[in-house]
């Protein structure tokens, strides 16, 4: 039997743990009927600081089954659990904030795991909990659409460096934490039935979003009451369930005033820019309501700041509402200066060129850079016609990518992928972006970056991410062989296209570049991908059919040149030479690419009559199946023959009898 009282010192037993009790606050409950699993919960919660008031226990209650008893009459009664306020709880005791972040953890696994159904004491066999009654249920359930929640709870309780967090989380899984001889089991309530969570956090966000609508036009609050408030309302807002008031109209208005008027601070502005950020990713239509207040213009105002933090922020909020439907990007260029704040944001990024600036910057530099340059590339994309505004930005893009640490796994995770990604709409054609992407000292210095790039790429990316990673710095390195210099075109097929190396083995079947180029150009996972490449070596063939079978082989060429209308070469199936390693010419094998001396020769026996005979049979039946089935439109090779005279019976005179 447990007893959870208010003495000054009472110990908590639960599965072979003993937890001190130090808490004349809590209120006397007598509960010799909680089971196992809640009282662990109570002795987790008691472990964080104590000095509790009757204020800090207004804010969360919950309620406890209690099977029946005889006191009760045989009837199941509900039992109170008061829990503190986390906030009010971490402003009394500041030391507190270590422990408040498993504290969701203890409010959602009283939701989680209700206990309902009760069974005999269980025994240990074999490391695992056994119970007399089979029939009933031995695990604990949890209700479904909550896998999500029950997975974070175990994941905080993991983290934490108390041995009892993590016999908890365990315990929560319907595992043995411990010999103790109250381990019971219980199932979980059918969904309908509202979990205390669900309403305790509506409840919650509904009176911050009403206290901090109160207060968005007098501003009586206290400024650090406030930007807790706020802060709390970002917590709540990172999961969209039962926070419905932060995505209202009302809501959404209440932070769109927080964050824009002049008369708050920064820290509030900016809190509030937070949750509007938050909102604007997990629900779509709050984009909609930024761009109908007319906030769009203002942001873009703001944008040219000093600040890392305003920087991210207000440069992911205008990057979220491009995609709306009503908003108009061209005027947010021209009119409110949005191509100036991110011409002048990217030339700070470019001032810190060396690790020691990066590093002095701060995490948060690192942060807003791929966000601007997000924005950078959808500006650009939804409105071509107003991509010279932000040519300012190329030599501050180039600089980027010289001067930034490549990730040592992923390449083009940020910010190298997004600074990449933002040159492919700009007008490179002009004059001081040539002279940024060629530079004099060394024109092919860019080119070789982005080979180097290309190459880890393809090593690091599976088929499934080319098309959406490693697709613009092949078009990146088109654009620049279109643009470029003949010294730098000479440098990217030097890079690019098959060497004498790899015509030793049929073209496509090694490790270099070019071979994993030419075998992607035909993988089914990555079809953009596919065809972005082979247009590039078309290209790099100067767009003669001849020269590009002769580069890539016909078994490579012959798809793109169909697709694209292109003349079949009559040379094509013709053998060709190439140069070695030395030089020297060799006969290449147009099909396959590979010099014909290093072919393996075929060591089958050559077909005789009557296997011939027996193959045309088989094939006969197949066309003949397909046909049937009408899986594909054939012709039968023999029927055709018939039409067209190729095919006659032979007379007996004429028949070889065979021995």
């Amino acid at each position: 039997m447990h007893y959870f009282s208010g003495s000054a010192h009472c110990n908590v037993h639960c599965n072979g743990y003993t937890w001190p009790r130090k808490h004349p606050k809590i209120p006397p409950v007598a509960a010799p009927h909680w089971p196992s699993h809640l009282w662990f919960k109570v002795a987790c919660l008691s472990r964080l600081p104590h000095r509790l008031t009757s204020e800090h226990q207004q804010q969360t209650f919950a309620t406890t089954t209690a099977p029946p008893s005889e006191s009760t009459g045989g009837v199941a009664t509900k039992q109170p659990f008061v829990l503190p306020n986390p906030l009010l709880l971490e402003q009394t005791c500041p030391y507190a904030s270590s422990r408040m972040r498993l504290y969701p953890a203890f409010i959602s696994a009283l939701c989680l795991f209700e206990p309902t159904t009760y069974s005999q004491p269980h025994t240990r066999h074999a490391g695992r909990l056994s119970s007399p009654d089979t029939e009933e249920r031995s695990r604990l359930s949890l209700v479904p659409g909550t896998a999500n929640i029950a997975s974070q709870i175990f994941s905080d309780a993991s983290t934490l460096d108390d041995t009892g967090a993590s016999a908890m989380a365990a315990l929560a899984l319907g595992s043995a934490t411990g010999p103790g001889k109250y381990q019971r089991s219980y199932s979980v309530q059918k969904l309908s039935q509202l979990t205390i969570l669900t309403i305790a956090k509506l409840d919650a966000v509904t009176k911050l979003v009403d206290k901090l609508t109160t207060d968005m036009d007098s501003l009586s609050m206290a400024p650090k009451e406030r930007n807790d408030a706020l802060e709390e309302l970002k917590i709540y807002g990172r999961d969209p369930r039962n926070a419905d008031p932060i995505f209202t109209q009302k809501g959404i208005s209440m932070l769109l005033t927080f964050a824009f008027n002049d008369k708050a601070s920064s820290d509030t502005s900016r809190g509030a820019l937070r949750v509007l950020a938050n909102s604007m990713v997990l629900k779509p239509e709050t984009r909609q309501m930024f761009v109908d207040g007319g906030y769009a213009a203002k942001a873009c105002q703001r944008l040219n700041t000093e600040s890392w933090d305003d920087e991210f922020l207000l440069a992911r909020i205008i990057f979220l509402s491009t995609y709306s439907e009503s908003i108009k990007i061209s005027p947010l260029v021209t009119e409110h200066g949005l191509a100036d704040s991110v011409n002048a944001n990217l030339g700070r990024h470019a001032k810190l060129d060396s690790p020691t600036g990066q590093a002095a910057a701060g995490p948060m530099e690192e942060m807003a850079l791929p966000e601007t340059l997000k924005l950078l590339f959808n500006i650009t994309y939804h409105c071509p016609g107003d991509a010279s505004a932000f040519t300012p930005s190329v030599p501050h893009i180039v600089s980027l990518l010289f001067n930034r640490t490549m990730p040592s796994t992923r390449v083009l995770d940020p910010p190298l992928g997004p600074l990449v990604n933002s040159l492919l709409n700009l007008d490179l054609a002009a004059e001081s972006s040539k002279s940024s992407l060629f530079p004099s000292a060394d024109e092919t210095s860019l080119t070789s970056k982005l080979v180097e790039i290309l190459e880890r790429a393809m090593q690091e990316y599976p088929s499934t991410e080319l098309d959406a990673t490693v697709t613009p710095v092949v078009d990146m390195l088109s654009k620049m062989y279109t643009l470029g210099p003949e010294l730098v075109q000479k440098k990217i097929r030097d890079d690019l296209l098959p060497t004498s190396e790899d015509r030793q083995n049929v073209l496509g079947k090694g490790t270099s570049l070019s071979a994993r180029l030419l075998k992607a150009s035909t993988n089914p996972m990555a079809p953009k991908f596919g065809s972005v490449i082979s247009h590039f070596f078309f290209l790099m063939s100067d767009r003669d059919a001849s020269k590009f079978v002769e580069n890539v082989g016909y078994g490579y060429a012959s798809g793109y040149l169909f697709q694209n209308n292109v003349p079949m070469p009559a040379s094509a199936n013709a053998t060709f030479d190439a140069a070695d390693d030395t030089g020297s010419q060799r006969p290449v094998n147009p099909i396959t690419g590979q010099f014909i001396d290093k072919e393996k020769p075929d060591d089958l026996p050559p077909m005789t009559d009557e296997e011939k005979e027996r193959e045309a049979e088989r094939l006969f039946v197949l066309f003949e199946r397909l046909k049937m089935n009408g899986v594909l439109s054939v012709q039968n090779p023999v029927e055709q023959a018939v039409r067209e005279g190729k095919f006659r019976e032979l007379k007996d005179d004429e028949v070889e009898e065979l021995d």
